[in-house]
């Protein structure tokens, strides 16, 4: 047990606010379940929801060295206090809402609007990319006066402060009411190039990661000879020396965050309680389980082939091959436009299956031969799955099935709008196959869901594979689940993927797991 602003928890971590956790569903499955967290930290939010900054939003420098500029998107106060009211916290943890603002009033008001659900506040003023982080962290006489406003509702308020001026801003707002420290944010802002190209869309961004653990526990040192108030270390921490070393510095607890990604939520509850018995005992066995190599290495690929579906649906095949498995997925980045991930159709050469939706899928869509894109990846499991198999596809859903199908003992049902969509399905190898098509034009006219019964009944198969749009997988599983178990139907739906490698969180699904990390394929426990 572990004691945090006066409340004992049950360990003496947290993971860092803006990663991982970013959702209160990804806080409950990882925070409360894994006891070396005692305390779990929401994104930045703030009175209004903020956009953010395009993608790409995160870049990775070297190995457990990142840089990223998530513009500190949010969905604002209100819609955060509706989601952290569905949670409980229980009785070993604490609630740790990070909020951030341009003045006392709307730090304040953010606050009051939280207040019935977290048991403290972290005022963000670090966030070194944004204009909220630059200007109003540097204004100490502005810090002061927000902490004291927010402190004054009656909730612990914790600072993380710029590095600049730490012993000042420390003495003023340990003054105006502060209970406490986050040290560091981010170093930053900083650019980071591929072939002369900004990879972040805000063009800069902060570090992240063991490149930073140094200034971190630098700046704890310069805190502790200030203030007696409860210090978190925050920065490049991973292992437990790093946490001893920590302690050493004069943190009271700490914030693991960039060091664990690419880790699935089993791994991060494996690596938790390696960590915990690590502390109890003096060892350092925890470190084995951190992925040390590039995950978001771009390589350049060459378009030889577009073939367009129909009006909106296309195909493009490169150069070259990527290592990919059933169930994978790469990003494709044009530099200057965005970036977006898509479902491996063909790995040898690689081929993508795409579907015109916004500025990205646009621009690629307009690529001829010859022209270059930058692909990263393979991201996601390889499902685990043998016997007869049905695979079950949606519109361009059905990209994510088709390297299922090199496998024996297949059959599919596949949809489409039109028989031009559907112009794949010859591609696909298998023992049975049902096409629908809205239009009639080719197949049964319908939806998939109009003939997934028979298919069942005909091929009683062992694990069911569905992709494609939500409304048809959970329609899917509905159908399904009076066949065959629930563990053996796997299913795949659009979730907001960002980095592919775990750590903004954004995929998040309603039960917690992370799209790219956990699936993208998932039992329908987990989705």
């Amino acid at each position: 047990m572990h004691e945090f602003l006066g409340k004992t928890v049950s360990g003496p971590c947290t993971i860092n606010a803006g990663c991982i956790t970013t959702k209160p569903q990804t806080i409950e499955e990882i925070i409360w379940k894994n006891r070396l967290y005692g305390f779990g930290t929401t994104k930045g939010i703030s009175l209004q929801p903020r956009p953010g900054c395009g993608d790409p939003i995160i870049g990775q420098i070297g190995p457990s060295a990142f840089i990223n500029a998530v513009g500190l998107r949010n969905v604002g106060a209100y819609e955060s206090a509706e989601l952290l009211s569905k949670i409980n916290v229980p009785e070993d943890k604490a609630l740790v809402a990070q909020i951030f603002g341009e003045s006392p009033e709307e730090c304040r008001r953010t606050a009051e609007i939280l207040l019935s659900y977290v048991s403290a506040f972290e005022i963000n003023f670090s966030c070194g990319h944004t204009k909220i982080g630059g200007i109003v962290g540097k204004d100490l006489n502005l810090v002061e006066r927000i902490v004291r406003v927010v402190a004054d509702l009656g909730k612990d308020v914790i600072v993380k402060p710029l590095t600049e001026r730490i012993e000042e801003c420390i003495r003023r707002t340990e003054k105006a009411g502060a209970k406490g420290y986050t040290l560091i944010n981010t170093i930053g802002p900083q650019p980071y190039t591929v072939d002369g190209h900004n990879v972040l869309y805000n063009k800069v961004g902060g570090v992240s990661g063991k490149a930073i653990m140094e200034k971190a526990l630098e700046t704890v040192r310069e805190a502790r000879n200030v203030t007696k108030l409860h210090i978190t270390a925050a920065g490049g921490i991973g292992t437990a020396d790093d946490i001893r070393d920590a302690f050493m510095a004069g943190a009271n607890s700490v914030g693991l965050g960039t060091r664990l990604e690419g880790l699935s939520t089993a791994t991060i509850a494996e690596h938790s309680k390696t960590l915990y018995d690590d502390l109890l005992n003096g060892t350092n066995l925890a470190a084995s389980l951190l992925r040390e190599t590039m995950m978001m290495e771009y390589h350049k690929f060459t378009v030889t082939a577009k073939k367009n579906l129909d009006e909106n649906m296309f195909t493009l095949e490169f150069d070259k091959g990527i290592d990919a498995g059933a169930g994978q997925f790469v990003f494709a980045w044009l530099p200057g436009i965005g970036e977006k991930p898509f479902s491996v159709y063909d790995s040898q050469p690689l081929r993508l299956l795409l579907n015109v939706r916004g500025k990205c899928t646009r621009a690629l869509s307009s690529l001829s031969a010859e022209k270059s894109v930058y692909i990263r990846g393979p991201y996601g499991e390889i499902p685990d799955v043998g016997g007869k198999v049905l695979l079950v596809g949606g519109g361009s859903g059905i990209a994510g099935l088709h390297l299922f199908a090199s496998r024996e003992g297949i059959s599919a049902v596949l949809g489409g709008k039109n028989k031009k969509q559907l112009s794949m399905a010859k591609d696909f190898n298998c023992d049975k196959m049902h096409i629908t098509t809205e239009d009639g034009s080719l197949g049964r006219k319908g939806l998939v869901t109009d003939v997934l019964d028979l298919a069942i009944e005909q091929t009683k198969p062992d694990y069911i594979i569905n992709c494609g749009p939500s409304a048809m997988v959970y329609r899917c599983i509905e159908i399904e689940s009076r066949y065959i178990p629930l563990e053996r139907i796997l299913s795949s739906i659009e979730f907001l993927t960002r980095c592919g490698v775990g750590l903004c969180g954004e995929c998040a699904t309603s039960r917690g797991y992370r799209n790219c990390v956990d699936g993208t394929f998932l039992t329908p426990d987990r989705l």
